[in-house]
């Protein structure tokens, strides 16, 4: 492939406008979350730490993985709330809107060394950082789907 025509097929991905933000929720909220239903379906916004706590080899490049986010760090302090994040790959889109809201991982696949490429096309090492989704409640515990990630 000549370099003319990778420049061309690269330069037809676009940046889409940034998402809104949800309402922040306080761990206070979150707790209630399986009691008071009313924020089921509702675009929300939690601060704190994605981690994966266990096994790795569950994640799927490509998809969406389970990642929980904690209040104090990587699987210490409060569990807030599971969230679904997709976890990147090294694909490149030759068409469309460039990804963004995706986890990505280098060799040593820790916690602490998580990539993020926010809702803004930011690359972050992971910390503390805002997840807006929305909240999914399926009888008996909720999660975050459809997640954004701001700085």
């Amino acid at each position: 492939m000549s370099f003319a025509l990778a420049a061309t097929m690269a330069s037809c991905t676009s940046k889409g406008e940034p998402h809104k933000p949800g309402e922040i929720l306080v761990p206070q909220q979150i707790r209630t979350l399986a009691i008071n239903q009313s924020m089921n379906g509702k675009l929300v916004t939690i601060e704190g730490y994605a981690s994966f706590c266990g096994a790795f080899s569950s994640v799927t490049v490509g998809k969406k993985n389970k990642m929980t986010i904690y209040a104090d760090g990587f699987c210490k302090g409060d569990k807030l709330i599971d969230a679904q994040i997709a976890f990147g790959g090294n694909s490149i889109p030759l068409s469309g809107e460039e990804l963004r809201n995706y986890a990505q991982a280098d060799k040593s696949f820790e916690n602490s060394t998580l990539k993020f490429i926010t809702d803004d096309y930011q690359e972050i090492v992971n910390g503390k950082l805002k997840f807006s989704g929305i909240i999914i409640y399926n009888g008996k515990d909720y999660h975050l789907d459809s997640v954004t990630i701001h700085k």
